[in-house]
């Protein structure tokens, strides 16, 4: 059975339509073919989503000899099984079945399945994140004006108009190691030593050895200073050969 219509046509139906082949069917166009689906009954009621589905059972194929565009005002999503891109007018989210993912906004996110990301703040900042294990945050690194580097046991360096360098106590209550370059120098910590054969180590005015033990030794170790004190508890001074103390004024009080 063929029909064949010479000029215009249009059909109206006042109510539902549908349309069964049991073969194929094959639809041939010159000009351009629109579709529009507004979502709503006969009586303006709105309709539940989805207002226009494609159901193929098998393979689903779309050719354009030139591009495709598809449009939506909130978001646009792909998806196979727990693999999905969604787009939105922020940004993209890409998330991987395996749980690895990618957020593009203002700034960039990457994360993997464990934990571990980076990050690229809408700043300039950067940020780097790893995982100890699954679930345990490992060390970081954070750029920006400044750079921060700290690891899962609580190492860390700090880099900005100064520089500080700390690490962790050896154990419950015992307080950690510190290093501060600024304009002058200064370490701290439980125990801090300072040790030399033929080199010598020199803290210009300003600087500070502070600790609850304190050791510079060397072949020769020499404090110059106008002012220099040795203060503390008990103050122990040993000499293996010979001792000496010289000046023109001598005070032992």
């Amino acid at each position: 059975h063929s029909r064949r219509v010479g000029a215009q046509e249009s059909i109206t139906v006042g109510h539902d339509r549908s349309l069964a082949v049991s073969g194929s069917q094959k639809v041939t166009i010159e000009g351009t073919h629109t579709v529009t689906v507004k979502g709503v009954s006969p009586k303006g009621v709105p309709l539940p989503a989805p207002h226009y589905a494609i159901e193929v059972e098998r393979e689903f194929s779309l050719n354009a000899t030139k591009s495709v565009r598809i449009t939506a005002p909130e978001s646009i999503t792909l998806e196979v099984m727990g693999t999905s891109l969604t787009l939105t007018p922020q940004g993209l989210v890409l998330q991987a079945g395996q749980g690895a993912m990618t957020a593009i906004d203002a700034g960039v996110l990457l994360r993997s399945a464990p934990g571990a990301s980076v990050e690229l703040d809408p700043a300039g900042g950067i940020a780097l994140g790893a995982m100890l294990a699954p679930g345990a945050p490992g060390a970081t690194l954070a750029m920006s004006a400044a750079a921060t580097l700290a690891s899962s046991a609580g190492a860390g360096l700090a880099l900005g108009g100064d520089v500080q360098l700390s690490a962790p106590g050896v154990g419950p209550g015992v307080p950690g190691a510190a290093l501060s370059l600024d304009s002058g120098a200064k370490i701290t910590g439980h125990s801090v030593g300072l040790k030399a054969a033929a080199a010598s180590v020199e803290l210009m005015a300003g600087a500070e050895i502070e600790g609850m033990t304190v050791s510079v030794s060397g072949t020769q170790v020499t404090c110059e200073g106008t002012v220099v004190t040795l203060r503390g508890q008990q103050v122990s001074t040993e000499a293996m050969a010979l001792l000496t103390i010289a000046a023109p004024l001598v005070k032992i009080n």
